[in-house]
């Protein structure tokens, strides 16, 4: 027994280089395929199979290819040891009772270490091999090529023994007609022995022999036995179809196959090919032909050459050369052309072309490559003119092609050609923008080439008919699963108009790109969205972007404020936020207001002279100006006014005005757009400095915010959320503790040019609708699937995102809605949006004591229409008491109101320098 250190390794790359076909198949249908292994490893790269190839005239093809490596063991003695490699063949056909019946023909054993640095060339050694365990003679052809990649290469390779491809009569005559080419490499036999080359020698003339035989001989392995078994009238049939000939008359011409000599009925000894006769019973040649043979007789010639096919063949290059070649020489241009006419006139289309498939015709493969789109599903030009415009054939290589192709629809097995699909504009774009389709993959497996024409919504697929077919079936495939969804993105009658028509053709086009969806533009706004079953979410999602924008671009604009003088010129400076703006703004220029110290060093409220220097009393008028656009119905609904003061930047777009530098009065006549970034560095170091309210074991909460559908959205109050999560693992607890409708909100952006941050104010008068999630509430269905997104979310590690969509149900009495009676006690169903949030972690609302006043915090990414990072920081007031009417008209309350504005107008512009200074520093 030998042990391990016997032995080394080599890996070499083995390359299957072809499983090409198999002959002398016992039946003359179904198909066949062959299944291949390495029994040394159980790997799934190292086994397989072949497609399923249809069995025609006893032979099927394949051309079959594999690459992979093996590692082969040296012994002691630097021989390589061997690696079996395993071909199963089966035949499967339809038998009586329906079903397909699969027939074991027989297997072949290789030993892959006698392969090793055989050939030096990149076919490698092909050869047949007859079959073991097989009671039919069939030989399969397979090719072998073994290249070492690594390992030790002191070695010696086992003698390649011969290929096992002959036995009996039947296994040394072959019927089949091929080309010597077809066969490979003749068996390896030592030529030393005498009796070895007389059996080499039988063997080239068996070959020549069937080579040489014509369509209506005896084959020669049935002659044979025919022969021996004495069942064989060979002189009388010889004698009676000489007579029979005669008969006809000495001018009756021969398809070339028709006149012989008894020596036809015997093996030839030569090896070569036969010259094609040119006697003068040949059409062609026979000078008198037209005026003594009618056009029938002509035809049924051709026709003779027709017999063996159908429709829809594939001949091997060798067979498609010898029938185009004996169809050539034995008729003259003119019968080869009346020939074409005649059968134009029948107009014999086969049945292959009218194949359905929904209602629709089936695209078809067409062999030959052409620049041009043909808009006929059976166009006038032939197979032949799109293969003759590419080989270049003329005179009688053309008609002999346009017979062969266009009128007895016969092809070559492996051709290249073409198969165009008309796909409608949006589902084209859809494949296109898709994650789950592919073009480029489709063509990259199968090895064909697709190009898309969009304009045309064109698919054009070149390669083999195979590939092609299999192609075009996984496309149509695609186009079952297109989904079909009708958008509602504006109210019944509402146009929209300058800055609220937001759908642009290169909004559109992101949206189909990001989300993998395509719409119908048959209009200004889309109608239809259309995306594919497996890519619900994304179309969500893709639908959640469309009312988004409908929402931002209908917001009241915001008015601006600063401390600074109105005649105090500023610098500018230009800020380039990248992506955490909305998409609409990553397309502008923006600048920032400001000093130079503001934008270079750190800075407190003591090194600012002018915020230092302002009024005290400029918060009354802040807080005037964000009361005076209150909402001015508020009908029955209990209002609860609260301020907040966010910190992030105010950046302008840039407009064009002399000098760097620009007063606030100047920049309020520009009235440039602006918008309000919060994308603020270095917080989390900041808030370890303070206080927070309460220990983060004991509660969690969450803080959601619900915006109705753009077609409600003049009607139906935003929703602000807070979800209180008690942490237990899988017996955690989730509850709403506090929920809000939005009855009116107002902003006010406040500038801080000595500062790198700025504020923005904003007040809401809300109403308080906790009763409704109750039992029996109209928003309790909200409750439960809250309960149940936090309950799984929680214990995912991956990120979670938010629902796009939800139908809520809001009380009447807080909806507006001019000229339409509700009953005040009743409610209606509409359909609310979900902000955007990567996960859900990032609604986590994190509470601090700062100056007496609530600080909150929360850090979330989204995108990709909106803001990628957001950073909320911002101080919480509630103004005391609650009234039915504007708190504005309430002048009782104003003084009080004024004096807590003012200590938190205050503590809001200290956060903003304690923030800016707090992140330079770090």
């Amino acid at each position: 027994m030998r042990s391990l250190a016997d032995f080394t390794s080599a890996a070499l790359g083995g390359t299957l280089k072809a499983i090409v076909d198999l002959n002398n198949v016992p039946l003359v249908n179904g198909t066949a395929f062959v299944k291949w292994r390495l029994p040394s490893s159980s790997s799934a790269e190292n086994h397989g199979h072949t497609d399923k190839a249809v069995i025609i005239d006893h032979r099927a093809y394949w051309n079959y290819e594999k690459t992979l490596q093996v590692r082969l063991t040296i012994d002691r003695n630097q021989s390589l040891h061997e690696c079996e490699l395993q071909f199963e063949i089966i035949q499967e056909f339809e038998s009586g009772g329906g079903g397909d019946t699969k027939n074991f023909l027989g297997r072949i054993r290789l030993n892959l270490a006698e392969y090793v640095d055989k050939s030096d060339d990149d076919e490698g050694i092909v050869r047949r091999y007859l079959m073991q365990d097989s009671k039919v003679n069939s030989t399969l052809k397979i090719g072998v090529a073994m290249r070492q990649v690594e390992g030790d290469r002191n070695f010696t390779t086992p003698p390649l023994r011969s290929a096992m491809a002959f036995g009996g009569i039947t296994g040394v005559i072959s019927s089949e007609q091929t080309d010597p080419d077809d066969l490979g490499p003749l068996p390896s036999i030592n030529t030393q022995s005498r009796e070895a080359a007389d059996m080499q020698d039988m063997y080239r003339r068996t070959l020549a022999a069937s080579w040489n035989s014509h369509s209506d001989d005896v084959p020669a392995d049935k002659l044979v036995e025919d022969l021996f078994s004495g069942s064989i009238s060979w002189s009388s049939e010889v004698h009676d179809l000489q007579s029979t000939r005669a008969k006809e008359g000495e001018h009756l011409p021969s398809t070339g196959a028709a006149t012989k000599s008894t020596s036809a009925n015997r093996l030839s000894p030569s090896f070569e090919r036969r010259p094609k006769s040119s006697s003068g019973n040949q059409l062609r040649n026979d000078e008198n032909a037209d005026d003594i043979l009618d056009d029938d007789l002509i035809t049924e010639r051709i026709e003779s050459f027709r017999a063996p096919y159908r429709p829809g063949d594939k001949l091997s290059p060798a067979d498609w050369e010898n029938l185009r070649s004996d169809v050539q020489t034995s008729f003259t241009i003119q019968q080869l052309s009346d020939y074409i006419e005649h059968f134009k006139a029948e107009k014999t289309v086969p049945e292959e072309g009218l194949i359905l498939h929904g209602g629709a015709k089936l695209a078809q493969w067409r062999p030959g490559t052409s620049a041009f789109f043909e808009t006929e599903s059976a166009p006038q030009v032939g197979a032949a003119k799109r293969v003759a415009t590419s080989l270049d054939l003329r005179g009688k290589y053309l008609l002999t092609e346009r017979i062969l192709r266009d009128c007895w629809y016969l092809g070559l097995i492996g051709e290249v050609g073409q198969l165009d699909i008309r796909l409608p504009a949006h589902s084209l774009s859809l494949f296109l923008h898709s994650e789950h389709f592919s073009f480029e993959e489709l063509a990259g497996l199968h090895d064909a080439k697709i190009d898309i024409t969009h304009s045309l919504g064109l698919v054009r697929i070149t390669g083999k008919l195979h590939s092609c077919e299999f192609i075009r079936d996984i496309i149509y495939d695609a186009t079952t699963r297109i989904r079909e969804e009708d958008l509602e993105l504006y109210p019944p009658g509402a146009i929209p108009k300058g800055k609220t028509r937001v759908f642009t053709a290169d909004f559109l086009s992101w949206v189909s790109k990001t989300y993998g969806v395509s719409f119908d533009l048959t209009s200004t706004t889309p109608t239809k969205m259309f995306y594919l079953v497996e890519n619900k979410p994304n179309a969500d999602s893709a639908r959640r972007t469309l009312n988004l924008a409908i929402h931002d671009a209908t917001q009241p604009p915001i008015p601006f404020g600063t401390y600074m003088a109105a005649s105090e010129p500023v610098d500018t400076y230009d800020i380039n936020p990248e992506l955490n703006v909305s998409w609409f703004d990553r397309q502008k220029s923006w600048f920032r207001w400001a000093v130079p110290s503001a934008q270079t060093t750190a800075s407190n409220m003591s090194d600012a002279p002018f915020f230092n220097k302002h009024e005290t009393r400029l918060s009354d008028e802040l807080l005037k100006l964000l009361r005076a656009r209150s909402r001015t119905n508020l009908g029955n609904a209990e209002a609860h006014e609260s301020i907040t003061a966010a910190v992030g930047r105010c950046l302008f777009q840039h407009k064009p005005f002399e000098g760097k530098a620009i007063t606030a009065a100047q920049l309020g006549k520009l009235a440039p757009q602006r918008t309000f970034t919060t994308d603020i560095p270095r917080v989390i170091p900041f808030l370890h400095q303070l206080a927070a309210d309460y220990p983060e074991e004991e509660i969690q909460p969450h803080r959601l915010r619900l915006v109705p559908s753009a077609v409600h959205a003049n009607i139906f109050p935003q929703l602000e959320l807070e979800v209180a999560i008690a942490p237990g693992g899988f017996e955690s607890e989730y509850n709403v503790q506090n929920a809000r409708a939005i009855l009116s909100q107002s902003s006010v952006d406040y500038l801080l040019p000595e500062c790198g941050l700025d504020l923005r104010f904003i007040r809401k008068l809300t109403h308080d609708v906790l009763d409704s999630f109750g039992e029996d509430g109209p928003l309790q269905p909200l409750q439960v699937s809250l309960r149940e997104f936090f309950s799984k979310a929680v214990i995912y590690e991956g990120e979670t995102p938010l629902p796009a969509f939800s139908q809520l149900s809001i009380p009447n009495y807080l909806l507006v809605e001019a000229g339409k009676e509700r009953d005040p006690d009743g409610f209606t169903t509409a359909e609310y949006m979900y902000l955007p949030v990567s996960d859900f972690r990032g609604t986590r609302l994190h509470q601090y004591d700062f100056e007496g006043h609530q600080l909150n915090y929360s850090f979330y990414e989204s995108g990709p229409f909106s803001p990628h990072r957001t950073t909320d920081i911002f101080l919480d007031m509630d103004v005391a008491g609650t009234s039915e009417q504007s708190p504005s008209e309430n002048g009782d309350s104003q003084e009080p109101v004024q004096r807590e504005f003012g200590s938190f107008y205050k503590a809001a512009c200290s956060l903003a320098f304690e923030l800016d200074r707090s992140g330079r520093m770090m």
